[in-house]
Order: structure tokens, then C-alpha cells, then sequence
């Protein structure tokens, strides 16, 4: 049996009327795909410490109806312009025993303002493990500056569906060819409900076995995102 790794799951909304229902619902779902170890994230921001506590008490609630699921929690950085970078070392978040952080982009961000925000981050002395790069358009249209990131030591983490080309042409031929080019570090779900976007990553392991091989596929499923979640002893 698969015991994969899901970095990104994101709760269901705040304003959805049935949160605990479709998040005990979301569990079941990864739980049935072969999900063994799933990392539900939250957008980083400065006094968000009581939601974050009712959330992750929420799903703790509900993952004991799960018992062969690891659950953990992780803040996002999320970058839209510089503001978004003045954080002071000590309070970036960090994913799990790692000194990695897990930054998302606004997809219409400008090229060179995503360049100085993520080496504004890297003085910090984190690594930077960048999620769905696949959705930013100006890497979509600059495959020179997502090599350049690359090679100066972002991690890449892009989104199943655009692995199996259920976002769209663009994102899949760019994420083609960052697994091509041996440029992705992990592969994510980024999950928020259990209909339309369900925490789901057995049809993209399976598509990528038969593509790159099975030591591809455990690579960015299992092994890379539990070696940061400090779980890569545990398989």
C-alpha cells in the first residue's frame, strides 16, 4: 500500500457553513488514496494565532477518526508585494523540524519583484521551498528565471493536478518541464474541499512511475516532504 506524503492541504474555508464535516471528509478521502502523512497549512500573519488554534484543534478533532493518518501544520508566506517580507527572522515560519519556508505568490506578480522577495527571504538564512510555481505567470512565460531560481536553491513544489493536466495547458507544460530538468522538489495536492479539489495524489505517483520511474515518483511523494515534516526516519 502507498503511503504518500500531502505538504499542502488547506482548510476549508472559514465561511463554509460545514467546515468539521468537509474537513473529517477531506481525511477520509486521503485516507482512501493512499495518504498517510498530510501537512494542513495557513496563511502567515501577524496576530492569526487564536484562529489557527481553533483550526488545528478542529482537525485534530477530527483526524482521531483516523488513526493511521500523521497530521501536522504549517504557515504559508504568502507574497504579494514587499510588505509581505517584513517579517523579522525569528517569526518565519518554518515547515516542521526543517529551516525551509513555504512560500505561495500572487500568479500575477511582477518578475522582478518576485525576484528581490525571494532573496530578500534567503538572507535569512531559510531555505525557500516555493509552492505552485506552476501558477505564476511571469515564470509560465520566463522559463530562464524559474532555472535561475532554480540553480541559486528554491525548491520547487508544483500542484498534482497540473502534473496530470487538470490546470489547464500552460501550467502542465511548465511543470513537464520542470520534472524533466529535475527541478521539483515535491508535488502537492493543495487540497481545500473533498469534491472539487480533494487531497488526491495517487493518480499523479502512478503517472509519474510510468513516466520518470518508481524512484522519481517516492522521491518527490514520500521522501522529499517527509525529510521536511523531520518524518523521513519513520518509513
Amino acid at each position: 500500500m502507498l503511503a504518500l506524503t500531502d505538504l499542502t492541504v488547506r482548510f476549508p474555508a472559514p465561511e463554509h457553513p460545514s467546515r468539521e464535516r468537509v474537513l473529517r471528509k477531506m481525511l477520509a478521502f486521503a485516507h482512501r488514496d493512499g495518504i498517510r502523512t498530510l501537512c494542513f497549512v495557513s496563511r502567515a500573519s501577524s496576530g492569526a494565532r487564536a484562529k489557527e488554534s481553533a483550526d488545528e484543534k478542529m482537525l485534530l478533532a477530527c483526524a482521531k477518526e483516523f488513526p493511521e493518518l500523521r497530521i501536522k501544520t504549517a504557515a504559508e508566506l504568502f507574497l504579494k508585494d514587499r510588505e509581505d517580507t517584513a517579517f523579522a527572522p525569528d517569526d518565519l515560519p518554518t515547515v516542521g523540524q526543517s529551516d525551509t519556508l513555504l512560500v505561495s505568490l500572487d500568479p500575477e506578480i511582477r518578475a522582478d519583484l518576485l525576484f528581490e522577495m525571494l532573496m530578500r527571504l534567503r538572507e535569512s538564512g531559510r531555505g525557500i521551498l516555493l509552492h505552485a510555481p506552476d501558477a505564476v505567470i511571469c515564470l509560465q512565460k520566463q522559463p530562464s528565471l524559474a532555472q535561475r531560481l532554480s540553480e541559486l536553491g528554491i525548491l520547487f513544489q508544483i500542484s498534482a493536478g497540473s502534473v496530470l493536466g487538470e490546470n489547464g495547458l500552460v501550467r502542465k507544460r511548465f511543470s513537464s518541464k520542470m520534472l524533466r530538468e529535475d527541478r521539483v522538489f515535491s508535488i502537492a495536492s493543495d487540497a481545500s474541499d473533498h469534491l472539487y479539489h480533494p487531497p488526491r495524489l495517487s493518480k499523479c505517483y502512478l503517472k509519474l512511475c510510468r513516466t520518470y520511474g518508481e524512484a522519481f515518483a517516492y522521491r518527490l511523494l514520500i521522501h522529499a516532504p517527509l525529510s521536511l515534516l523531520g518524518l523521513a526516519d519513520t518509513i
